[in-house]
């Protein structure tokens, strides 16, 4: 799997947070990040929710958010590679502006999903047993 990839900065009423987009068949799976992802630290992890399927367009958009809901800004895109993962999961290689590197998700109770920081770009973290 590869494809390209967008986070975008999300500003509600509520607050700031972060959407993490993967470019899939036919949309983009989505899942909303209290931080941008290159503030974790390899080996930290956190629970985030997996969002509906966004639109391809939202790739490069910036503006209002229909409905009201804030707007958004692209904090980094770029493409990505992945590969399955444990439990149905991905493990992804993000070349970004900004991140580079490879992420661990992993789906949990729904709809969460495990968001883990694997290790820094084209180094190609080692498997972990079961």
């Amino acid at each position: 799997m590869q494809g390209a990839f967008a986070i975008q900065a999300h500003q509600t009423a509520e607050g700031l947070h972060f959407d993490l987009m993967l470019e899939q068949e036919q949309a983009l799976a989505t899942f909303q990040l209290p931080e941008p992802p290159e503030r974790l630290a390899i080996g930290e992890s956190l629970a985030v929710p997996r969002l509906f399927d966004h639109r391809k367009a939202y790739l490069a958009y910036e503006g209002p958010v229909s409905g009201n809901r804030g707007s958004v800004r692209i904090h980094d895109s770029g493409t990505y590679r992945g590969q399955p993962g444990p439990g149905g999961g991905w493990r992804v290689e993000l070349m970004g502006r900004r991140l580079r590197g490879w992420l661990a998700l992993t789906p949990q109770e729904p709809p969460f999903w495990r968001l883990e920081r694997l290790a820094p770009g084209s180094v190609e973290p080692a498997e972990r047993p079961a």
